[in-house]
């Protein structure tokens, strides 16, 4: 999903968050422009956030010919080199995106081997964000690096994109 798509959903279904991180609701977006270059928006477009396990790279080192490490946000396609085995891209350096699942620190001691999705809903529980951010430096851009926040959190290196699944 590129910013224009998501400006077209926010014009189209007036959405504004509710929570008290509103604030900083499109702070990115100078002077409310969409710079060059949630589940909500997942819902009307007809898909959903991906999990942790459809969150596929690779092994390859996020070189800077493989992932953004400039400051700011890259246009989608930027990183041709940098392209998933399934040819998703972009997966690694622009920002953390937001998995469908609540991180659970002992999941993976008994978790599914199949598509495992976890998502604990309510108060307390805490999403997954994957990819790393061209905030946090080179190590941090790899689709492994993992974190997890609140899901009303924003912030200038967080977004998402969207996924049709087979589930």
């Amino acid at each position: 999903m590129t910013n224009a798509q998501f400006r077209t959903f926010i014009e189209v279904t007036r959405y504004r968050p509710a929570e008290p991180s509103e604030r900083r609701f499109l702070a990115h977006w100078h002077a409310g422009k969409i710079p060059a270059g949630q589940r909500a928006y997942a819902a009307w477009a007809g898909k959903q956030l991906p999990t942790e396990a459809e969150w596929p790279w690779g092994k390859e080192d996020p070189t800077r010919r493989r992932a953004s490490q400039r400051r700011g946000t890259t246009p989608v396609g930027s990183f041709l080199e940098g392209a998933s085995p399934y040819g998703a891209l972009d997966m690694a350096g622009n920002v953390w995106e937001w998995c469908d699942d609540t991180d659970d620190p002992a999941f993976y001691e008994d978790g599914p081997a199949l598509n495992p999705v976890r998502a604990r809903r309510g108060p307390g529980a805490v999403h997954v964000m994957r990819g790393g951010s061209w905030m946090y430096g080179p190590r941090s851009l790899r689709t492994t690096s993992r974190t997890s926040f609140e899901p009303h959190y924003r912030f200038a290196g967080g977004g998402f994109r969207c996924a049709r699944s087979l589930r």
